[in-house]
């Protein structure tokens, strides 16, 4: 009896200790989202510059004078948190890359923007926006799935949306 109590307790603590580990671990999240538009890659490289920094020229010399500032969770409590624009003019692709921000909110210490724009068959541009950040913990896990994964969701329609206005 004292040899199958021992057992049952010891491998009730290693189930905690890999429970502990489990959720120790951090999480990756990755959102986006596509839009097309009719208009050549070039082109729409140039526009989508213009529309997400306000900088209707940037170049790859100007772009550690550049921030840009995003808005999270405008019907709420205003979080708006800074970022670095660096462009790939030979792939199309923009990333935003977080400064050192003051906010103490677990994701949006890291969170990265990538946009990417692929030429399709017909001659149309496919922009692709990716959201990417990791959380450590539990607690932030669970608070990434009922709270900031939806608002960032909902923060990356919004720029779609505005997207695809300017384009359309």
């Amino acid at each position: 009896m004292k040899l199958l109590r021992t057992i049952f307790i010891l491998f009730s603590l290693l189930f905690f200790v890999f429970l502990g580990f489990l959720f120790s671990l951090e999480s990756e999240t990755n959102l986006s989202e596509e839009l097309n538009t009719e208009i050549p890659v070039p082109a729409a490289f140039k526009q989508l510059i213009l529309t997400t920094t306000h900088k209707p020229y940037l170049l790859p010399q100007t772009l550690d004078s550049v921030q840009v500032s995003f808005v999270y969770f405008k019907d709420k409590k205003k979080l708006s948190v800074l970022y670095r624009p660096a462009a790939d003019f030979d792939h199309y692709r923009l990333q935003f890359l977080p400064v050192d921000s003051a906010t103490d909110i677990q994701p949006f210490k890291r969170i990265t923007h990538t946009i990417s724009l692929h030429k399709l068959v017909d001659g149309s541009t496919s922009i692709h926006w990716q959201v990417h950040y990791r959380i450590p913990g539990l607690t932030p896990r669970l608070l990434n799935y009922f709270v900031w994964k939806p608002q960032i969701q909902k923060f990356l329609n919004n720029k779609m949306n505005e997207l695809k206005a300017f384009f359309h």
